[in-house]
């Protein structure tokens, strides 16, 4: 069982966002970011930077599990040929 079981992709999607955002912010260099809504809210600092980026991961593994791709692949490779 899956530790996004029983939430929506559209929530999922969200979720993702929103950690994507907090992501960039602490690589910014802001030093606390949070969230999450009411009192379900996680912090994170430079020190968790590991934990968000794993995060963010789940979540686009989970998303792109539900969209029927067999692997995740956040980010696509360019290929240059002549």
């Amino acid at each position: 069982m899956s530790e996004f079981t029983g939430i929506s992709l559209a929530t999922l999607s969200a979720r993702l966002t929103e950690a994507q955002t907090a992501l960039h912010d602490l690589t910014v260099g802001k030093k606390v970011v949070k969230i999450g809504a009411g009192d379900k809210q996680l912090s994170f600092t430079q020190a968790d930077i590991r934990q968000l980026r794993s995060y963010v991961g789940r979540l686009q593994l989970e998303i792109a599990i539900r969209a029927g791709q067999t692997t995740a692949q956040p980010y696509s490779v360019a290929t240059w040929t002549r």
